[in-house]
């Protein structure tokens, strides 16, 4: 009389195990409709223990960890929202001054990085084209800044020869040197170089910030450095050099006056 072989107990997560991570995944998502610091607390037990359980899983051990690893990355997040939110909780009004400053130094600090590049990059292209052979002159080239949109356009006695990225503003304004142009839409930093002989002019522009509806098809400084909030931010020039500004405001110079 035959006996079939016994079968091997199939590999699998034991059910403690899975009870830990779906009582941490529960919690994690009662957390997202209501932040608080119960929900975090037992998110973050129930996540402990299936850590302590991993040695009692079978395979795939390999997704258990990667289970793990999420759960981990999602407290962790949690922890830092909740804390963020207590504090707003208890002196909105002091986040929000400190988060417009934090933001207004990060706008300042990002336009005095785009004088210095447009100017090195408008100086650069018009000495290049000066000594270069009419009409064989070099292509332009625009100056590294991220995501935010940039434009250049190279002039000779007045007529436009070439033309490259984006420029949502005028540029025949005649304007010298460098200024906030603007349009209802859009505004932006312009700077404007010379040949010494003044035979070729260069204008390179980066745009500083965009109004609705314009927001939705450009890509902005303040769009790249405030996000969702790029709507509060407003960009200006100066009212009179040595003007004050208060916690939320930056001035932004150029040599010794204000820029912006």
């Amino acid at each position: 009389m035959s006996k079939s072989p016994s079968l091997a107990k199939p590999a699998g997560w034991p059910r403690t195990w899975l009870l830990m991570v779906v009582l941490s995944v529960s919690a994690m998502a009662a957390w997202q409709r209501t932040p608080n610091w119960p929900f975090l607390a037992l998110a973050s037990i129930a996540a402990a223990g299936a850590v302590s359980l991993l040695p009692s899983v079978r395979a795939p051990r390999v997704w258990a960890i990667g289970t793990l690893l999420a759960l981990a990355a999602t407290t962790g997040v949690g922890l830092q929202e909740t804390y963020t939110l207590g504090v707003i909780r208890s002196d909105s009004t002091q986040w929000l001054e400190g988060d417009r400053a934090e933001r207004a130094t990060a706008i300042a600090g990002r336009i005095a990085e785009l004088q210095r590049l447009l100017t090195e990059s408008a100086q650069s292209a018009v000495e290049h084209a000066a000594i270069a052979t009419y009409p064989n002159l070099p292509p332009l080239a625009l100056p590294a800044t991220g995501r935010t949109e940039v434009g250049m356009v190279l002039y000779r006695e007045g007529q436009l020869l070439s033309h490259v990225g984006q420029s949502r503003v005028p540029l025949d304004t005649g304007a010298q040197g460098m200024f906030l142009g603007s349009t209802p839409f859009y505004t932006a930093l312009v700077v404007r170089a010379r040949s010494d002989a003044g035979l070729y002019e260069v204008v390179a522009t980066a745009l500083l910030a965009s109004a609705p509806p314009a927001d939705r098809f450009t890509q902005s400084l303040v769009q790249e450095v405030a996000g969702p909030r790029a709507s509060s931010v407003r960009i200006l020039p100066p009212l009179a050099v040595g003007m004050s500004a208060d916690a939320g405001e930056r001035i932004v110079r150029w040599g010794a006056g204000a820029f912006a």
